[in-house]
């Protein structure tokens, strides 16, 4: 039988009889060997040590820089800028190196809630800003919000562009960088330099299209519609329905078209109305009675 099986079928007892004799055995050692035996003993331990040391060290080393730079690298093309080029399809929350959570954490004055690490200030500054409730969402518009039938959902789809269709003016920068796949969510607009609003006259010219901030002038509202979708290369039926209703629903729940209108009415009635004077006086002027004196 070897000598590591003896060992393996010691009983308790005699494992602690004989690491007990083998304390015993060194401690002698130790007391009767000199100082230079002891200075090479020692220095032979120190040479053990650190070789077994080296040892393991560069067997451990080498696979721990490779994990580390795959992790590194890994790290850097994941989630470098991600903000910036933003997917929608990609579920980031599963990658191992995004911990989030879950927003179940609520505050105790406005009773919003926040992620874990969100500090306690962070909604309402611990109870300084104080909002109003927000009105709910009138009807049709709630209903394109929800997303529950086609249309609602072709209209979150295409929100920007639907938005894009009323707008009163256009928006220039002195240079403006867009993503160009052809996708109607534009995830990355940046934008450098000076930031400003184009309006053009009230009126469009004889030989433009009517656009932007003259479209709330047009009397009518189908000639409304058909100038927004024109403007905006609306051609799909289901988009131009969804158009239909967004027209009819700001021009009851909005003033300023109906506004803007009535003020242009009334200015252009004046301008008729200075000029039909001037020319009155003009014609006074040329034939009028002359006015004689006594010689």
């Amino acid at each position: 039988m070897s000598l590591q099986k003896l060992r393996l079928n010691r009983s308790a007892e005699d494992q602690l009889t004989d690491n007990e004799n083998l304390r015993n055995q060194a401690a002698i050692t130790r007391t009767n060997e000199s100082q230079e035996q002891r200075n090479e003993r020692r220095r032979a331990n120190a040479l053990r040590q650190r070789l077994t040391h080296q040892r393991v060290t560069d067997t451990f080393r080498t696979p721990k820089q490779q994990r580390l730079q795959v992790y590194r690298a890994f790290t850097r093309v994941s989630l470098l800028r991600l903000a910036f080029e933003y997917e929608p399809d990609i579920d980031h929350s599963s990658h191992s190196q995004i911990v989030i959570g879950v927003m179940n954490k609520q505050c105790q004055h406005c009773h919003a809630l926040k992620y874990l690490s969100e500090s306690a200030g962070f909604c309402c500054t611990s109870g300084k800003v104080v909002l109003p409730p927000l009105n709910l969402t009138p009807d049709p518009l709630k209903a394109l919000l929800a997303g529950a039938k086609s249309q609602s959902k072709l209209f979150l789809r295409k929100i920007h562009k639907f938005n894009s269709c009323f707008q009163m003016t256009s928006f220039g920068a002195t240079k403006i960088v867009q993503n160009a796949d052809g996708r109607n969510f534009q995830s990355t607009f940046k934008i450098q330099g000076q930031v400003y609003h184009q309006i053009g006259s009230l009126m469009p010219m004889s030989d433009s299209d009517s656009k932007c901030l003259q479209i709330y002038f047009m009397d009518n509202e189908e000639q409304q519609i058909n100038a927004r979708c024109q403007y905006n290369h609306i051609e799909q039926m289901e988009e131009r329905e969804i158009m239909s209703i967004l027209e009819s629903f700001f021009t009851k729940s909005q003033p300023v078209g109906p506004f803007f209108r009535y003020r242009f009415k009334q200015t252009t009635k004046r301008q008729l109305y200075d000029r039909h004077q001037t020319r009155k006086s003009t014609i006074w002027a040329a034939h009028g009675p002359i006015e004689c004196t006594d010689h």
